[in-house]
């Protein structure tokens, strides 16, 4: 399920770069970077989670 996590947050990160980039005015270009930096805190926070429970599942394996 983590792996669709990333997946939203490349989307955000894509979508609001687009938005970012348009001149339709301000408020499009304030709206894109939200939703880039929404992006990049959602993709950073799955990408974590994911790698501890890679090191988790690791560790495990030694102790047996």
């Amino acid at each position: 399920m983590k792996e669709v996590e990333v997946i939203i947050g490349i989307i955000l990160i894509v979508v609001g770069a687009i938005l970012f980039e348009m001149n339709w005015g301000n408020i499009i270009r304030a709206f894109g970077l939200i939703l880039v930096s929404a992006g990049v805190i959602y993709y950073v926070v799955a990408v974590d989670s994911l790698d501890e429970t890679k090191k988790k599942k690791k560790s495990e394996r030694r102790v047996w």
